[in-house]
Order: C-alpha cells, then structure tokens, then sequence
C-alpha cells in the first residue's frame, strides 16, 4: 500500500521557514519564487525582504517595481547604477516617478535609502518626498573616476596634464602606474600650482552632511595638499571660522580617508572641492579614487 504524499509546508511552521530561507541569496529566493504559488508565497515572506539592493539600469525596470510592490516590510534599500544606466536616462523620469510612488504606498516602514550613481532618483522633487512620507534617511554617493576606461596614460616630466572632464578639473595633473601596474593614479608635484578640482551638484534643503573620500598617499617624499571648498578655506576652527586645511594623507601605500565638510561652505547648486599640492610640499602627492556622499534627513 502506497503512503500519502508528505505536504512538506505542513510539516514546518512559517517561523522555520523563514529561518531557512534566510540562508539563500536573495537571487535564489527569486528564483525558487517560480517553482509553485506556495514556494512564491515562502519565497516572498516580508521578513525576508528587508533589505534590498536594487541594479538599476541591467534589469527590467518594470520586474524591479513589481519586487519591490511585494516588500512592504522592507527597511533598507540601495539603488546602483550599473554600466549601463546612460542607456535608461531618457525614461528616468517617469520611471523614477513610478517606483519612488511605489516606495512611498508599499514600503511604509522604510529607514534608509542609499544611491550609488544614480542622481535621477536622488533628485530634490522625489527626495522631498520620500523624505516627508516615509521619514527615512537618504544617502546619495557619487564616485569619481579619474581615469576613465581606455585613458592614456601620459606623463611628460616638463609638461604634465591640464585639462577638464564633466565633473574633475586637472592643472599641472599627471597620470602614471609606475607603482601600480594596470591600475593609474594621479600624480602632484608642482607645490603651489598641482590642482584637481571636483564640481559637484546638491541642494541644501535638508542636506545633513557632505563627506568627501579620497584614496591617496603621500608616498615618502611627504606630499602635503590643501582642500578648499568653493575657493574658502576648509578646516572649522573652534571660534566659527575657517583656515587652512592641511591634509596628510598614508604614507607608504594608498588608503581611504573621509572628510566632513562644512555645510557653511556649501551652496544651493554647483560646488567645488579644489586639492592643491601645497606651496611648501616636500614631495608629490598621489590620487586614484574620490567619492562625494551627500546624506538627506
């Protein structure tokens, strides 16, 4: 005699479920999310969507709303744009309009959403509102690239670069991979006159902080740069106001380094953060990545 089939949905409770399930990435949920209506219903548990990162521009637009329609108790959301978003910017707006909607109706109890290159979403209007709807607190990070792909690397002692991209302005600027093959850097060495500015774009309306973030060194030959925000001074004195801010970056390899710049230097618009290699620099100073993070509250 043939045993009855064991239902194994009836045999564990939704608490262990959950339990389980929270080992697989969230890929894999999707994926068993279309083996039947009640592995779906398991798969997109809300307790197992709290957290989400969302690739915008390689994936269908339309599939990533209907996911997030589905994440009611979502908390934390990340928006990347991936290397194909200049192909989306022409729809952004309306799609961003939609899925920011979809936000605010479905994901109540959302705390945090963070955006990596992608300034269509981070956007007054739509930051506004997700803002005042949902209370939560919006992180907008943009990454420089200093040499983009398939740069030429030139470095002529007497002649070193100048010349401006969109967003980076290079004076008396070189480019080298001297120390570090197939990945380049920018290279300082004219004290007074080496200068890399970055133009960057905010409104102030609740604008919290600005943080910059520079992977640098100053190599052993100790090259010392100053940063200065819309041509002032940046280093907050403790009577309110500004001086020379000196920085001192690692000094045998590159490393990361965040800087708090004053809201008082910054204005509603376009800004610039301007390195120079400072007059009295011993030695050269070299940089190969920037990050600019804006946070909203």
């Amino acid at each position: 005699m043939e045993s009855e089939p064991v239902n194994i949905f009836h045999v564990l409770s939704e608490e262990l479920w959950v339990k389980i399930l929270k080992y697989l990435p969230q890929m894999e949920l999707l994926k068993l999310s279309t083996v039947s209506k009640a592995f779906h219903a398991q798969a997109m548990d809300p307790a197992l969507w709290k957290s989400l990162e969302l690739l915008l521009g390689q994936y269908n637009l339309l599939a990533q709303q209907a996911l997030l329609q589905r994440c009611t108790g979502l908390l934390h959301l990340k928006f990347v744009a991936s290397s194909m978003w200049n192909g989306i910017e022409g729809m952004t707006k309306n799609a961003m309009a939609t899925l920011v909607s979809i936000l605010i109706e479905k994901c109540k109890h959302l705390r945090t959403v963070e955006i990596i290159n992608y300034p269509f979403i981070g956007q007054p209007y739509f930051r506004r509102q997700l803002i005042n709807s949902s209370n939560c607190t919006v992180t907008q990070t943009t990454d420089y690239r200093l040499n983009p792909p398939g740069y030429q690397i030139v470095w002529i002692p007497d002649s070193p670069d100048t010349y401006n991209t969109k967003d980076i302005e290079f004076h008396q600027v070189g480019t080298t991979d001297h120390y570090r093959k197939g990945k380049p850097y920018k290279i300082m060495r004219n004290p007074g006159s080496s200068i890399i500015s970055i133009n960057f774009n905010t409104s102030v309306e609740r604008l919290s902080s600005v943080t910059i973030s520079l992977n640098h060194c100053r190599t052993t030959s100790d090259g010392v740069v100053c940063l200065t925000v819309n041509g002032r001074p940046a280093e907050q004195r403790e009577n309110g106001g500004f001086g020379k801010m000196v920085i001192m970056a690692p000094r045998f390899n590159f490393g990361w380094e965040s800087f708090d710049v004053s809201l008082d230097l910054i204005q509603d618009g376009i800004n610039k953060i301007t390195l120079l290699l400072d007059s009295t620099s011993p030695g050269v100073y070299w940089l190969s990545d920037v990050k600019i993070q804006k946070v909203f509250r």
